[in-house]
């Protein structure tokens, strides 16, 4: 659903088991003009051995900002893939979940606004997320 601009990859994290899993934020854009919506989102990229299921993630509040609105939060599934290999003869699959936890905010005002990091905690970890940073200008960005 981010379909302006190019995505800001601002923060990865994950372990090495039998489930990896890796929670990014990102902004749409970095730059808006007033009045837009500023998109805001968890990138959630989940890597399972075998045929396990995985639950989707589900949107938290987010660190209150002064001036920023959420106007509404969306999971949207952006699709599962399966990996089947064999070697030697050993057969070995993975199921790999891709979804993003979307966030339209909105601002009262012009300036600078930071959205702190935070932790989100997903399959019974925490995930630290940096904080980002976006400018509401007054006229549409070049």
């Amino acid at each position: 659903m981010i379909t302006r601009g190019l995505l800001i990859l601002l923060c990865l994290t994950g372990a090495l088991t039998a489930q990896q899993v890796r929670v990014a934020s990102v902004l749409g854009d970095n730059r808006v003009a007033m009045g837009e919506v500023v998109l805001y989102a968890l990138d959630v990229k989940v890597v399972a051995d075998g045929e396990e299921s995985i639950a989707a993630p589900v949107a938290v509040d987010l660190p209150a900002v002064e001036g920023v609105t959420v106007l509404g939060t969306e999971v949207i599934d952006r699709g599962t893939s399966r990996r089947m290999s064999i070697v030697n003869g050993r057969r070995s699959s993975s199921m790999e979940y891709h979804w993003q936890v979307i966030y339209r905010l909105r601002t009262n005002g012009l300036g600078r606004y930071d959205i702190p990091g935070f932790t989100y905690r997903y399959l019974d970890r925490d995930h630290a997320l940096r904080a980002l940073s976006f400018e509401v200008v007054k006229d549409a960005p070049g």
